[in-house]
């Protein structure tokens, strides 16, 4: 599977910075979907408090997303505590899990309301491939932003090795007419993502694109959740664990048309981040003792971006604290601010732990192989008969 990669004109770029929301909508009943080993040893004393909210401006609620998931399951305790313990041990890794031909199979869900192609929430192909671009290079360290990482903090980004290409088929084995893209109009004119009929209504019908097999396809809805707006809510995903994997109903990534699109947001990079098992650089901790499990991501009291009227400022300026001592790293995608450019060594080990593990089915997609049957690259021309030998009794 080969990747491609499209030249864009670039978009007018918004400075805002963007959250994350949802709460599943779902009573699963599948919890086959949710708890592949029920052997897993349980640990104790992992801090299970919420994440901090922003007074206005912009919220986050993928991490209460996640929560509530699986606490409709009755495993949350241990969902969490299998993170920590996994996390911790990426200190020794140094993401060794990376392995060769490591290439998801992407398809990106266009719902939109019915406007001309290019326009509204029916984006044109050129804006879909400058979001995939973008996330090719930031899970391959071609970044050219790589370098604004403050290196004088110890701050170093890694290569997380994760390969993506574009689905050039349907779970069926047709050929796409507009590869890694399928469309489709809806008669909503908003995806709340507050209203838990809302959430997930855009991966089936009567209002959204089906989901493709979340075995073979990364499938990424871009769609109305801002309610065109500007701001907001950009996008949203369930995190899987080592043993963990959300319903394959809503198993995927939300990104709002607008704010989720915008050039180098890296809205993309993060929620794939979070497919991929990672949570948000402060955890779900709201303080400076317990955040996110990785030793080389500095303990923060949460996004580095927030609103005025909180404390945290000073965002991209060179310097920050949010934990007294300790400087911020806001460059890490799995923050919030403006300027994110990279990912950690440990963050990496654990995408590759995942995607080699729980996730490693996407290893083994045909989604971007060549549609239809197979054709010879060869011909026989045969220049001498060809003689078969008879036995003779």
């Amino acid at each position: 599977m080969k990747k491609l990669y499209f030249s864009v004109a670039s978009m007018l770029m918004l400075a805002l910075s963007f959250g994350q929301s949802a709460v599943s909508q779902q009573s699963l009943s599948n919890t086959e979907d949710v708890h592949l080993n029920s052997s897993y040893t349980t640990l104790t004393n992992v801090n299970q408090s919420t994440s901090p909210q922003p007074i206005g401006g912009h919220t986050c609620k993928s991490h209460e997303l996640t929560e509530k998931h699986y606490e409709e399951q009755g495993v949350l305790i241990d969902f969490n505590q299998e993170y920590q313990s996994t996390a911790q041990q990426m200190r020794h890794q140094s993401n060794q899990n990376k392995t060769q031909g490591n290439t998801i199979s992407v398809i990106f869900h266009v719902v939109h309301e019915g406007e001309a192609l290019g326009t509204g929430t029916n984006l044109s192909n050129g804006d879909i491939m400058a979001v995939y671009n973008e996330l090719v290079e930031d899970f391959t360290l071609n970044n050219v932003d790589q370098a604004n990482a403050r290196s004088a903090f110890g701050f170093s980004p890694a290569d997380v090795g994760i390969n993506f290409c574009l689905a050039s088929q349907d779970p069926n084995g047709n050929a796409l007419p507009e590869i890694g893209v399928t469309r489709f109009q809806t008669t909503k004119t908003f995806f709340d993502p507050d209203l838990p009929s809302d959430e997930n209504a855009m991966k089936s019908s009567p209002f959204g694109s089906p989901i493709w097999d979340r075995n073979d396809y990364l499938n990424v809805w871009i769609c109305d959740i801002t309610n065109g707006a500007g701001f907001g809510v950009a996008g949203y995903a369930y995190r899987p664990g080592i043993s963990y994997l959300p319903n394959s109903s809503i198993d995927g990534i939300v990104i709002d048309y607008n704010i989720g699109t915008n050039p180098n947001s890296n809205v993309l990079t993060h929620e794939v981040g979070h497919y991929l098992g990672l949570d948000h650089t402060w955890g779900g901790s709201g303080s400076c003792s317990s955040d996110d499990g990785f030793s080389d991501t500095p303990n923060t009291a949460g996004p580095s971006e927030q609103p005025a009227t909180n404390d945290y400022t000073n965002s991209c300026s060179g310097s920050q604290e949010t934990c007294p001592g300790t400087q911020t790293q806001y460059e890490n995608y799995m923050d919030y601010a403006s300027c994110t450019v990279m990912f950690t060594t440990e963050q990496a080990s654990y995408m590759n732990t995942i995607l080699s593990g729980i996730r490693g089915s996407l290893l083994l997609s045909p989604g971007c192989d060549i549609a239809g049957p197979p054709v010879s690259d060869f011909t026989s021309s045969p220049v001498s008969p060809v003689i078969i030998p008879i036995r003779l009794e």
